[in-house]
């Protein structure tokens, strides 16, 4: 299997969204709409999804989240999807930076995120909206924060990690050697628990260390593999290779 799938925390039985990520021996899942990528058509197959059904997004390091639905039409670029449609796969592309995935245990609804440094925070903008648009609590939301490049591979200049501590606090860079670290996995934790969340999987496991993993920190500009973030409703569970 070309995929590893995670349980959303806090939930049992069936009806749950599967979130899922691909693995780099899978091939590149770039994404550019209405832009055919035929190795991300059969990888979707494999899980017994209907390419047809996929949503995905043109990211632009933000934190804005387009909701998904039969009576909205789906334009413009983000970093985020949710939906409360059962019909349609759900999908963003990540190489170092974090997928989100959030499920409303009460509603049903779902989505997956986008988050590098720049975007750290979007999963304040999913919490808003799905207030806004369906009234839920943040105890009603399971959250999993993917694999993405931790605080051992991710050196960042002296400003940059100032900017970031400013952003979220002193814990979110690390000082070694005369070098800054920024700790995203750690970030968006403890964005979430502050807002309220009490139902959350972090997976600890850093893109530039893992060679099964896609990284642009380690692959490099030409040879980078994105990976692909997605969150359905139909991925069959006896097909499943869980993360551990």
């Amino acid at each position: 299997m070309q995929a590893l799938f995670f349980d959303f925390p806090h939930t049992e039985g069936p009806k749950v969204p599967r979130a899922f990520l691909s693995l780099a021996e899978a091939g590149d899942m770039r994404y550019l709409r209405d832009v055919e990528n035929p190795c991300r058509d059969d990888f979707l197959r494999g899980l017994s999804i209907d390419p047809s059904r996929f949503v995905g997004l043109e990211l632009i390091h933000s934190r804005r989240v387009l909701t998904i639905s039969p009576q909205a039409n789906y334009c413009g670029k983000a970093d985020g999807l949710f939906s409360m449609d059962s019909n349609v796969c759900l999908g963003i592309t990540v190489s170092d930076c974090m997928p989100i995935w959030f499920y409303d245990r009460v509603r049903g609804g779902f989505g997956v995120l986008h988050s590098g440094w720049q975007g750290t925070g979007i999963s304040l903008e999913a919490l808003s909206l799905l207030e806004r648009e369906c009234g839920t609590s943040p105890r009603d939301l399971s959250f999993i924060l993917g694999p993405s490049i931790g605080p051992c591979c991710y050196r960042v200049g002296p400003e940059r990690a100032i900017q970031y501590m400013e952003a979220f606090g002193a814990d979110a860079a690390q000082e070694r050697d005369a070098a800054w670290f920024l700790d995203i996995p750690a970030t968006n934790e403890g964005i979430l628990r502050d807002a309220g969340v009490e139902h959350i999987l972090r997976i600890d496991e850093c893109t530039a260390c893992s060679r099964r993993l896609g990284s642009f920190r380690r692959q490099g500009t030409q040879a980078f593999i994105r990976m692909l973030a997605g969150i359905c409703w139909s991925a069959p569970l006896d097909r499943i290779k869980k993360s551990g």
